[in-house]
């Protein structure tokens, strides 16, 4: 069994939401060292179907470590979450050939959380979800079918409405493996909301539709940036205070730094490899985020099994500075904690998430901590 359940640990914890007549996750104050994390998990043939799922975890800011993690819903390959901390609703995608996005609720008399509402992703093994309060909406890439899907929500209630528009692209790469067609692997709206961004593993494009701003519908396609073939490019950041947007490349292990124009296309200005410096692993890169400062970007590879760190520069470009050991196999995906001091990374292929510290300069330290969570693929703070 690849986790416990401690009953007196749970129940312990719910009295004592009640007492403070909050949800049943605490609402922690300012004050609070105890951050709450929802892990998404893909699902393990090898355990029972009860025993797997979406786990909320608490990790100790201050100290470094976790508490046992505690299943709160059994909604299987749940690959990728947002999460409404307004109306403390969760949205996921269900990543399976009948792909599915769902919303969750926390219940009110036990720690779980309960189903809202479900409806079809349109596409097969969607692997990504973006939230637009602003507009209503939801976005969500599907990456076998290689099309997005934008769903109108009510963000009070957390129920879909049925009004879909569905975007397919065409197209292949060189790589015969992995690009033989479209992958959307990533979608979202920039942050002025003019524009919709999606990225194409299988084509080495990110595409552009401009937002109309009266009924919320999209513009046709256009080619935001172009880039080198087997790139595979998988997910994309704008920077907080510049005009500056990076993308992760899977297949050829780089980022790509661009300046933002008006029109909302890219212009690239730097390529960097993430991988260490004569690294001969067969890795794939995997998750990248930036600092909520901007000083920092942090990347993972797959394989290679490492975090890449880089010091972002006054233009936008970026400087190695560390490369460091996941303490795990197979990095899917990684959180920097709210208050900036600590990196969460989920390392999918030994079932485990292990805690580093954020020094000042950005560099990373093992704190010596993990938790055993079955195949974690998906990390976001509830608080």
């Amino acid at each position: 069994m690849l986790f416990k359940t401690h009953y007196t640990n749970m129940i312990a914890l719910i009295i004592s939401c009640l007492l403070l007549s909050v949800a049943p996750v605490c609402a922690a104050d300012n004050k609070s060292n105890i951050l709450n994390i929802i892990v998404g998990t893909y699902s393990n043939t090898s355990l029972a179907k009860e025993e797997q799922g979406v786990f909320l975890l608490q990790y100790d800011t201050d100290k470094h470590t976790f508490k046992e993690p505690m299943l709160v819903s059994n909604a299987q390959n749940t690959s990728y979450t947002n999460y409404d901390k307004t109306t403390k609703i969760l949205y996921s995608v269900i990543e399976e050939d009948a792909g599915r996005i769902a919303s969750h609720q926390w219940s009110k008399n036990t720690l779980s959380l309960e189903p809202i509402d479900s409806i079809s992703s349109f596409g097969a093994y969607p692997c990504f979800i973006n939230i637009n309060p602003s507009s209503s909406q939801l976005a969500v890439a599907n990456y076998n079918s290689g099309n997005i899907a934008i769903v109108d929500y009510d963000p009070q209630t957390g129920k879909f409405k049925r009004n879909t528009q569905n975007y397919t692209f065409f197209g292949n790469s060189v790589d015969l493996k992995r690009q033989r067609r479209s992958h959307a692997h990533w979608v979202k709206w920039s942050k002025d909301n003019k524009y919709l961004y999606t990225v194409n593993l299988g084509i080495d494009k990110i595409f552009i539709k401009s937002v109309d701003d009266t009924n919320h519908t999209l513009s046709d396609s256009k080619v935001a940036l172009s880039l080198p073939p087997g790139s595979g490019p998988r997910h994309m950041a704008f920077h907080p205070n510049m005009k500056v947007a990076y993308v992760i490349n899977e297949l050829n292990n780089t980022l790509t730094v661009t300046k933002v124009e008006k029109s909302g296309k890219l212009n690239h200005t730097q390529t960097v490899s993430t991988l260490p410096k004569g690294s001969q692993s067969i890795s794939q890169a995997g998750h990248m985020q930036i600092s909520e400062d901007g000083k920092f970007l942090y990347v993972t590879n797959r394989g290679d099994n490492s975090i890449g760190v880089y010091a972002i520069q006054s233009q936008g470009n970026v400087e190695l500075i560390q490369h460091i050991d996941t303490q795990g196999e197979w990095p899917r995906f990684f959180l920097i904690t709210p208050d900036g001091k600590s990196l969460l990374v989920a390392n999918q292929h030994t079932n485990n998430i292990s805690a580093f510290s954020i020094s000042n300069d950005g560099l990373l330290s093992f704190t010596g901590n993990d938790v055993i969570i079955s195949h974690p693929v998906s990390l976001i703070p509830v608080n």
